[in-house]
């Protein structure tokens, strides 16, 4: 009999835990008998049973009168007014000092809430999920927006944040798609983790001097971003940063950063322009892949790592040079660049990775510097427009599987009769017409210009311009010995 009596207890402490302690004209609280304060709360024992208990418009008093006690309302509860479909807008007294996490929301319906001047903290989900919620003014004592705090607030056009807060939540104001205007106060050190991703109708935003790290996905796929100054104290940028702002078409890299994680400026399908620092050490794996209008980017002496994929899919880069720092290409890292045509690799290059140049069908010719030891798998795989390659290495390096496949590789041009022997004996340079690079090449040439006559090394006058080592005679007068492609 005890047994059950205390089993009947316990659950009638649950149900009360739960429940509110008394309406009045129809708003919902809790009350603490020690200190006389109220906190605004729902209906029942559970938020999700009665998911309309207020609706329209709702003003919360100052404090109420319950049996001759007066109590000051100073809280609103833990998922108060969530999922309240029908309400329109709330007003909160200045007596109220905190508000709950998930206080309003999935609130379909809401257009405005007054906050109180004495809030301090916006809780963790406080407005998420608010499709029609208009216009928010953040009193001057707020010192941090929570996370998720006003994500999904897809109607919610601007909002100026007071110089007090000195901290938002990961996901703030994720997904504000009609969100065009943030002032940032000088308070603010950091921007988390997708902070304001999905805010496509965002076409600027001015970082104060005070921001040192944006966070992962920070501004991701905010298609409207045109312009974005990175302010030179800034030493951090999240993976994925600015992935999919496909409106951005340039960006300068401070001197304060060293090194572009992975994806960060990755399918900014806009972007044009690129300056990097000198400073800057390592380009992040897919960094700038499927950037497809970039046509061209300097990369400075002070990088020594790009990592796979990072310029996957850049269609209209024509050119690169890789500084000598680099010793290394890692996987595709210039795979389906479909304009590239000229690519000059340092002598301190040892390797190039796998699928490194794959699908690059513009690609006509490439010298392959003495140092390289190994060519990873598919390396020129589909580089169909490959006509000629030129081995630095005295001896064939290690190579993988399909290195050539469906290109138009026709000559491997060596170093001297001695490399011949060897590549005429290791697969898969023994594929194609081994041949000992002609002495007294000048340069290798993309269509040289204003070409008067073109001549094979025997001197016989070829009709028009052929590929190749070749001799041409210019329009000026002057012969060289040149490579053509």
């Amino acid at each position: 009999m005890k047994r059950n009596l205390l089993f009947l207890l316990m659950l009638l402490g649950v149900h009360c835990a739960w429940g509110h302690d008394v309406e009045v004209d129809g708003i919902f609280y809790n009350l603490n008998q020690a200190d006389k304060t109220a906190s605004v709360t729902f209906q029942g024992p559970r938020f999700t049973y009665n998911e309309d208990e207020y609706v329209d418009d709702v003003v919360i008093p100052q404090s109420l009168t319950v049996e001759g006690v007066t109590y000051a309302v100073t809280s609103v509860g833990e998922r108060c007014f969530s999922r309240c479909k029908s309400l329109n807008s709330v007003v909160l007294p200045n007596s109220v000092t905190s508000v709950g996490e998930y206080c309003f929301a999935g609130c379909d319906s809401l257009l405005s809430v007054t906050l109180p001047n004495a809030l301090t903290a916006l809780a963790p989900y406080s407005f998420a999920n608010c499709p029609q919620l208009a216009s928010i003014t953040l009193p001057e004592s707020v010192t941090s927006l929570g996370d998720y705090c006003f994500a999904m607030c897809s109607s919610l056009p601007s909002v100026a944040i007071p110089n007090a807060v000195t901290s938002l939540g990961d996901h703030c104001f994720y997904g504000c798609s009609s969100l065009t205007s943030v002032t940032l106060p000088n308070a603010i050190t950091s921007l988390p983790m997708n902070c304001f991703n999905q805010c496509t109708a965002l076409p600027s935003i001015t970082l104060p001097a005070s921001v040192t790290s944006l966070g992962f996905e920070c501004f991701a796929a905010c298609s409207s971003l045109t312009s974005f100054t990175i302010p030179s104290t800034v030493s951090e940028l999240g993976a994925n940063c600015f992935v999919a702002c496909k409106g951005l078409t340039s960006i300068a890299i401070p001197a304060s950063i060293t090194t572009l994680p992975y994806g960060c400026f990755a399918s900014c399908t806009g972007l044009t322009a690129v300056s990097l620092p000198n400073t800057l050490t390592a380009i992040g794996e897919s960094c700038f892949s499927n950037c497809n209008r970039l046509p061209a980017i300097t990369l400075p002496q002070s990088v020594t790592q790009l990592g796979a994929d990072c310029f996957r899919q850049c269609e209209s880069l024509t050119a690169i040079t890789i500084p000598s720092s680099i010793t290394s290409l890692n996987r595709e890292c210039f795979a389906n660049c479909m304009q590239l045509s000229s690519v000059s690799l340092p002598e301190t290059m040892t390797s190039l990775g796998w699928g490194c140049f794959l699908f690059c069908p513009n690609l006509r010719y490439i010298t392959v510097p003495k140092s390289v030891t190994s060519i990873d798998s598919r390396c020129f795989y589909k580089c169909t427009n490959l006509l000629s390659i030129f081995m630095m290495p005295d001896t064939p390096p290690t190579t993988g599987q399909q290195v050539f496949t469906k290109s138009d590789l026709k000559t491997v041009y060596v170093v001297d009769e001695n490399a011949k022997a060897l590549y005429q004996a290791a697969a898969p340079w023994n594929e194609y017409d081994i041949m000992v690079t002609p002495t007294g090449i000048d340069n290798a040439q993309l269509n040289a210009p204003r070409i008067a006559d073109c001549y094979d090394l025997n001197g016989k006058k070829v009709k028009g311009t052929q590929r190749g080592p070749v001799i041409v005679r210019y329009h000026d007068g002057t012969t060289r010995k040149v490579v053509l492609q």
